[in-house]
């Protein structure tokens, strides 16, 4: 996995914009979650979950670094590589996995979507937020033309998601079709999903 959103990069008017809309979508859908929360890439300030944190249970955010801050009770970060990470955790465990603006930066994201079936427990949700290809249009634009926000980024994407790509590479790591639901996000420059592990897949 990139080290992109492990490194501090100053943020510029453009990417503070895009991550309250994404903040505002993700809280909208973690109103009514409870339980056991992981964020995979959750940044180095772990700022989502900082905001929920109180209304779970308990609430896992990883990455590769993570800055030395007051996190709130119910807050665990685990510096390391994710992937890694996930891979070595038991079945169903999770009740709910954040994946904003991570995918994009995996080099296997089929194998990573798999363990997160397979951790979640029966009806548990993961919430994936991922950049299309008109997204990228309007990204390598802002990054590498303009410099309004970090080519570094911009130049760690591996792949882009329509919708439809995205639902299929749910799909692929074995979430049921009528437990997944995929939209466009901020002016289709977003593939947002919710997939939620049917009962009948513990």
């Amino acid at each position: 996995m990139s080290l992109y959103s492990q490194i501090y990069i100053a943020r510029s008017f453009f990417d503070r914009i895009g991550t309250w809309l994404n903040r505002r979508k993700l809280l909208k859908h973690l109103s009514k979650s409870r339980g056991i929360v992981v964020e995979i890439g959750c940044g180095i300030h772990a700022a989502n979950l900082s905001e929920v944190a109180s209304q779970f249970q308990l609430a896992i955010g990883i990455d590769f670094h993570l800055t030395n801050f007051y996190s709130p009770n119910k807050l665990i970060l685990v510096s390391g590589d994710a992937g890694s990470l996930v891979a070595g955790f038991p079945d169903s465990v999770f009740d709910t996995i954040l994946l904003i603006n991570v995918l994009e930066h995996v080099e296997q994201p089929g194998l990573l979507l798999s363990h997160i079936h397979r951790t979640l427990r029966p009806d548990g949700i993961v919430i994936i937020n991922v950049p299309t290809w008109f997204g990228k249009i309007l990204l390598e634009f802002l990054a590498f033309r303009l410099k309004k926000i970090s080519s570094f980024s911009i130049n760690d994407h591996k792949r882009y998601y329509s919708s439809d790509e995205l639902w299929l590479q749910i799909r692929s790591a074995g979430f049921l079709p009528e437990d997944i639901f995929v939209q466009y996000h901020k002016l289709f420059l977003n593939s947002f999903a919710v997939a939620r592990k049917t009962l009948m897949q513990s």
